[in-house]
């Protein structure tokens, strides 16, 4: 929601806070997810991409990593 009001700093903020906060074991790819495409929304690609990187090194393989691999990978074609 605080993207959509034009508050994407905000945003990528809270996302970071809850990178931080909740363990890798628990559905976090979407935190990284969600704030790797607010990264890039806002042209900063390089740093969208270092943070999936972090994701694919930080979450168990068996917790949905092909999404984290398949947005860097988008991201790295751009």
């Amino acid at each position: 929601m605080l993207a959509k009001n034009n508050r994407i700093e905000e945003a990528i903020e809270l996302l970071q806070q809850g990178i931080q906060r909740v363990p890798p074991d628990k559905n976090l790819g979407v935190l990284y997810d969600s704030c790797a495409n607010l990264l890039a929304q806002d042209n900063r690609i390089e740093e969208a991409i270092e943070l999936l990187q972090q994701s694919i090194q930080r979450i168990p393989p068996d917790k949905d990593l092909v999404a984290l691999y398949n947005s860097c990978a988008n991201l790295l074609a751009q």
